[in-house]
């Protein structure tokens, strides 16, 4: 087993039984595991730490914000549409 693999089979098993000589590895490896989750997880807008930017690659505020945007073009849509009946009616 090389020293790259010890930091999953250490999370697969859920507890870490290392050597002297191991732990300032590990230590090392958990520090770098954690900087690289703040500089590709955070959010550019709030900050904050967003995994869903991980598994999805859209921050969980930019989906909100589509969401909204999509609710109030369906909205403007839908009364456009009531306009342009109305108006043909009229004339």
């Amino acid at each position: 087993m090389d020293l790259s693999s010890i930091p999953a089979t250490a999370l697969r098993h859920g507890r870490v039984n290392v050597c002297v000589y191991c732990e300032p590895v590990l230590t090392h490896y958990y520090r770098l595991h954690r900087e690289a989750l703040k500089q590709s997880a955070t959010d550019p807008k709030t900050g904050i730490i967003d995994v869903s930017i991980l598994t999805t690659g859209v921050s969980s505020s930019e989906r909100l914000r589509r969401q909204l945007m999509a609710k109030e073009l369906k909205t403007l849509l839908q009364v456009t549409t009531v306009y342009i009946h109305v108006h043909i009616v009229i004339f």
